[in-house]
């Protein structure tokens, strides 16, 4: 087993990588919770604003929203329904 003053000498020989070590994990942990928070509060955000029956209308062929035209001429007349 390796001596605890041999460790302690160690780190204080190595001061800077010491401690941008430490800030560097610091720093990952922080963004971590932020993001975490973000993501809670985008969930949260999103269930509470949630009404059933709303539908979003996609143009044929298409399976996000960033390919859709936003043309719903094809939708005129068109019954949803929803299978539960």
């Amino acid at each position: 087993m390796i001596p605890f003053k041999y460790n302690l000498r160690s780190l204080m020989m190595r001061r800077v990588m010491s401690i941008t070590t430490a800030l560097v994990i610091s720093l990952v942990v922080m963004i971590l919770f932020i993001l975490s928070g973000f993501i809670a509060g985008l969930r949260v955000m999103m269930l509470g604003n949630a009404v059933e029956g709303d539908w979003i209308i996609l143009s044929r062929g298409t399976t996000n929203k960033k390919i859709c035209r936003g043309d719903l001429r094809w939708a005129t007349g068109m019954q949803l329904t929803l299978n539960m």
